[in-house]
């Protein structure tokens, strides 16, 4: 190709060439019909779709290294792709009456705007800069994330009670960003995922909403759609730091729940002690989305007292405690994860003992050894997590 190109069109071809790793299967070993090991991609296509194979190999796609592919993880990314759709099936149930030409003015955007965009682009420059390096599978792990934790997962979450809300004007200014991330997402997702980037575009302009061109133009296809560009302008720091606290405080609170066994639904009231006059006026500030996002009954901005009988969880700069008296009975509960720990304790001294006898790793099979060694370190997990909850309720007094 390089010589028929230098030949007949007078110019190279191109300068870059990539070489992806072996496609194996799940065990590593090369596919075959011989070992009946072979996945075949139009069978996989019918069954998950051709985005969620793409975005599966292109995840894989680590640099040096061979693609261990298997149907499991295909259908992991299928539901990813079904994230997506479901996500954009709510922004469009909610679109109504939107008029893409009305821009919102920056004064007027929330913290949590703010902070989404700047999420925005900070994918964006990733994205680029992965794809430029030809590193596709970091570029597929960050759209993954962007997509699914914070756009999905916090973003719209955060402002349903905005479009769920009364205030026509904070109903407008969100609808506008909710858009306008989704769309560029889009164009960041479509090299992988061509289908799904593709059907949504299509869809958004039925609502008046438009991508420019390479050329300059409108884009009637998102593939000829010019590729976004990193927005240092809109990198909002402050804003961003202060999400990034309330969310931790959800997470640690979230974590005291499952500490204790409690259902994610259940109300729980929870205490919180910031260490300095910034944090606290954040937290007033957050109060609904902590208590919206964390599931709670009651939220206390303590000033220096910590509350009695209650497990405590610590991030920088804010102490959690969720008083625990009334929710369960510590003497039975500690009981009860001192005789789930001898338990597993004993399986756990089983499994030692085979991965310690040579003649068991010498004669049996590799597939099994290697079982053996995932049920040690998920055993070990198990120990430790526990012994975890039990320094928690040790700290009640």
């Amino acid at each position: 190709m390089i010589m028929q190109g230098l030949k007949f069109m007078d110019e190279v071809p191109f300068r870059d060439v990539y070489i992806h790793g072996l496609i194996r299967d799940e065990k590593g070993h090369k596919m075959s019909k011989t070992r009946g090991n072979v996945i075949d991609p139009l069978d996989v296509i019918e069954e998950n779709g051709a985005d969620a194979l793409r975005f599966s190999l292109t995840a894989l796609a680590t640099q040096g290294r061979d693609i261990k592919l298997s149907v499991p993880v295909i259908q992991g990314y299928r539901n990813f792709i079904n994230k997506i759709w479901n996500a954009s099936r709510f922004l469009f149930m909610n679109l109504g009456d939107y008029d893409d030409g009305v821009k919102v003015p920056e004064d007027e955007l929330s913290t949590y705007d703010k902070w989404i965009l700047t999420k925005l682009n900070e994918t964006v420059k990733e994205v680029g800069d992965s794809f430029e390096t030809y590193e596709f599978d970091k570029a597929a792990g960050a759209i993954y994330k962007f997509f699914w934790s914070e756009y999905c997962d916090w973003y719209i979450e955060s402002v349903k009670p905005v479009l769920y809300g009364d205030d026509p004007k904070g109903k407008l200014r969100t609808k506008g960003v909710l858009v306008r991330v989704l769309k560029t997402a889009l164009q960041l997702l479509h090299p992988i995922a061509p289908f799904i980037s593709e059907e949504l575009y299509q869809r958004l302009r039925g609502y008046g909403v438009e991508l420019n061109a390479v050329d300059g133009g409108t884009a009637e296809s998102i593939v000829i759609s010019s590729f976004p560009e990193f927005g240092g302008n809109e990198i909002y720091r402050d804003e961003h730091d202060e999400v990034e606290l309330m969310k931790e405080i959800v997470v640690g609170v979230r974590n005291l729940r499952a500490v204790i066994g409690l259902h994610p639904s259940e109300k729980v009231s929870v205490v919180l002690l910031p260490e300095t006059k910034q944090a606290r006026k954040q937290i007033e500030d957050n109060k609904g989305f902590i208590s919206s996002l964390a599931s709670l009954s009651g939220l206390e901005i303590a000033k220096k007292d910590k509350p009695k009988k209650a497990i405590a969880y610590v991030i920088p700069g804010v102490e959690i405690f969720l008083p625990v008296e009334g929710l369960i009975d510590v003497g039975k509960e500690t009981e009860r994860i001192k005789k789930e720990i001898g338990k597993i304790s004993k399986e756990l001294e089983r499994t030692e003992k085979k991965l310690s006898n040579p003649e068991f790793l010498e004669r049996a099979p590799e597939e099994i050894v290697k079982k053996e060694r995932e049920i040690f370190e998920e055993l070990s997990f198990q120990i430790k997590k526990m012994e975890d909850v039990l320094s928690k309720l040790r700290e009640i007094v």
